[in-house]
């Protein structure tokens, strides 16, 4: 997504450095641009994560229903296979931290692209 956009603006990208913005602020600008993006989807995917794994573990592991409820003596598995919990604070931040690494990478190369434009062809393309 970042990619096409910064395609699209080309000329724009030409203009801010032939108007004297350097290099180094249109990769900010860019990277910028794709880190608010990442933050938006990770905050509407980290709670609908957080809903979603609330209620499978309601469903699986607080089984309420005959055909839910499993051997006499039986116990619900509230742990994971590693011993933490689906909720987890740690694992969350975790994969929020992995994800805008990843994503900060995956803007780099639109990123120096756009930070290349050369303004000349910017403005005759105009």
């Amino acid at each position: 997504m970042i990619a096409f956009s910064v395609n699209q603006r080309t000329q724009e990208f030409g203009i801010r450095m032939a108007l004297g913005a350097g290099r180094g602020g249109v990769l900010a600008l860019v990277i910028r641009e794709g880190v608010v993006l990442v933050t938006i989807g990770l905050g509407i995917g980290m709670a609908g994560a957080l809903v979603l794994t609330r209620l499978m573990g309601a469903v699986i592991f607080e089984p309420e229903t005959p055909l839910l409820a499993g051997p006499p003596g039986f116990q619900p598995l509230t742990l994971l296979a590693n011993g933490t919990q689906a909720t987890d604070a740690v694992t969350y931040a975790g994969v929020a931290a992995t994800l805008v690494i990843v994503a900060i990478f995956a803007c780099l190369l639109p990123a120096r692209r756009a930070a290349s434009v050369d303004p000349m062809v910017a403005l005759r393309a105009q």
